[in-house]
């Protein structure tokens, strides 16, 4: 199952709509017992009323099982999503420490792997990630000045890929993260990535990554 189902499901179950095959159940138990009645002898009633509750209850079982399991299952969405998130945040801080040591310089895009090392006990690597380490640099930032930047919040320095040059596809669902050229990490719903800033100037917000 997809990391996209995994959270649909899980999210459902945690919402107020996770209680409505319970209530399908209950509704279709209580309506096949009206039906029997009127066809059944008296003395069957307090059979079928069992019956009915036993089936009412196997029903309501198998929910809650179905809705423990993809309760487990989002948390280790979430915990995906949270370690990716975390391992941006770590290369902001490196290549802000990286511009740093370097006359507010920005690491080369062809080898940022290796010009951040000094700076990261390890090169972290997304969970899902297809690819060797998961994340890429935007090319337009390659060896850039900060100082040439209009504002370095909104100009995307990392992104997740699993090829190195182009944004990966829902890799945790809908939402991707991106780091931004001040070292901050946050993740985008699709709408919010239309106006990601891919140059260092903002009047191109819709700019692709090279």
């Amino acid at each position: 199952m997809s990391e996209r189902s995994i959270a649909f499901y899980g999210a459902l179950s945690h919402t107020a709509w996770g209680i409505v095959p319970v209530i399908a159940a209950v509704a279709l138990g209580f309506a096949a017992y009206r039906v029997e009645l009127r066809w059944r002898q008296t003395r069957h009633r307090e059979l079928l009323l069992g019956l009915v509750g036993i089936w009412v209850s196997l029903l309501t079982s198998l929910w809650l099982v179905f809705a423990g399991v993809f309760h487990v299952a989002c948390a280790a969405t979430k915990a995906n999503e949270t370690q990716c998130l975390s391992n941006m945040k770590m290369l902001g801080t490196a290549a802000v420490m990286y511009a740093q040591d370097h006359h507010e310089t920005l690491p080369p895009a062809e080898n940022w792997e290796d010009a951040l090392k000094p700076y990261l006990k390890t090169l972290p690597k997304c969970p899902l990630s297809k690819g060797e380490v998961g994340y890429a640099m935007n090319k337009a930032l390659s060896k850039k000045k900060l100082e040439e930047l209009e504002r370095t919040a909104d100009v995307v320095l990392f992104f997740e890929s699993d090829n190195g040059t182009t944004v990966s596809q829902r890799r945790h669902g809908s939402s991707l993260g991106f780091t931004f050229a001040d070292g901050h990490a946050k993740r985008l719903s699709e709408k919010g990535q239309k106006m990601l800033v891919w140059e260092g100037s903002m009047t191109t917000p819709t700019a692709s990554p090279r």
